[in-house]
């Protein structure tokens, strides 16, 4: 069902009873398998299985069928056997972290029943058998779940979420003795564009380098709007010199973008970025602040800049001069590590993303919408 075209049940009573009565109409059809997301920054999430006979890969890795963003599942981690009589199997793929059925290590193929409890790495799951009526349920909490993570302008993380995710985030990687890295970014002199052009033009510029910013990602980074014209981005497995060599891709991309739709005139759109890798012993907050720190510098060397932090505090440039020409767009994108090859053996299901909405932000519709508002 299209989360878009759904009633809202907070509506008119009838209109309430009306989306019951349709659901019900419809509950002639059997019941579908459905995993159910229940616990970490996916919760809400599900993955309605396909029709009988198919095979669905669960995993990190981007051929997977049902793609699960998160550094405790393996890239191929499970597979899930949908037999024509309606019995679902599960086989673990070797994953590193294993794979638990209510509590039991998975060990080859078993079958799963309704309710039962999956555990990939740190990630819940629940395997239910779901009418209509309980997916069009379930798809309004996801729905909500996807609001309340999301920015509205950029379509990026929100502090919300954030604040969610890091204390998992910064727990295991001293746990697991893993690099992690942190970008602080501000788009430079941002208060002369509203000022010159008006909110509307500066909004459409603040989603372009919201979408720059993450197309310049790998699938488990993550990238947050902090507020206003400030985002952050999480670095995982990253140490701070391949951090800095990020965070100064992402400032060409900014630099070298065409913003002629929300500017008429030609302005320099640049960012300045910090860089701090996670110490062992430091705090989430005392870390947070040691970018800031290191964004502050990049801004006071004259903008356009990406200034490093070592754990001792010292800054250092790492990329970025006080200006630079306008040679065209930087395309970034590069090999997937995640990529791993596999026979494709598999009934294909269009992939789901269990971690992140699977939709982007449209520029021209938030274009659109910018200009409509100010017209009204």
């Amino acid at each position: 069902m299209n989360s878009h075209d759904e009633p809202s049940w907070d509506d008119e009573p009838t209109l309430g009873r009306s989306l019951t009565e349709s659901m019900l109409a419809l509950e002639g059809a059997p019941p579908r398998p459905v995993l159910l997301v229940e616990s970490g920054h996916a919760l809400g999430r599900y993955f309605t299985l396909p029709d009988a006979p198919c095979e669905v890969r669960v995993g990190r890795g981007r051929d997977a069928d049902c793609r699960v963003r998160d550094r405790s599942v393996s890239r191929s981690h499970v597979l899930l056997r949908i037999l024509a009589d309606g019995r679902v199997e599960l086989r673990d793929l070797d994953a590193l972290n294993g794979t638990w059925v209510n509590g039991r290590r998975l060990r080859g193929m078993d079958q799963v029943f309704d309710g039962d409890r999956v555990r990939l790495g740190d990630l819940d799951l629940r395997l239910a058998w779901m009418s209509n009526r309980d997916l069009a349920y379930q798809e309004r909490i996801a729905k909500q779940v996807r609001l309340a993570e999301r920015d509205a302008l950029t379509g990026l993380h929100n502090r919300n979420f954030l604040e969610e995710r890091l204390p998992d985030l910064i727990a295991a990687s001293k746990r697991e003795g893993r690099s992690l890295s942190l970008i602080t970014v501000d788009v430079d002199r941002f208060k002369s564009v509203n000022d010159r052009w008006g909110h509307g033009a500066g909004d459409i510029v603040l989603a372009q380098v919201a979408r720059l910013l993450g197309e310049g990602l790998r699938p488990e980074d993550i990238a947050v709007r902090a507020g206003g014209e400030e985002f952050w981005i999480l670095l995982p497995d990253t140490s701070s010199p391949r951090g800095s060599r990020v965070a100064d891709r992402l400032r060409l991309q900014v630099l070298r973008a065409d913003y002629s739709e929300a500017l008429p005139d030609p302005w320099p759109i640049t960012i300045s970025c910090g860089v701090a890798e996670l110490a062992h012993h430091e705090t989430g907050d005392a870390w947070m602040h040691r970018a800031d720190l290191a964004l502050y510098e990049a801004k006071r060397a004259g903008r356009n800049r990406v200034v490093a932090s070592d754990i001792d505090g010292t800054m250092a440039i790492a990329g970025g001069e006080a200006s630079e020409p306008n040679s065209g767009p930087m395309h970034l994108q590069g090999p997937d590590p995640d990529q791993t090859p596999s026979a494709d053996t598999t009934q294909r299901v269009e992939a789901l993303d269990l971690s992140l909405d699977d939709s982007e932000p449209d520029l021209a519709q938030t274009a659109e919408w910018i200009r409509a508002s100010l017209d009204s």
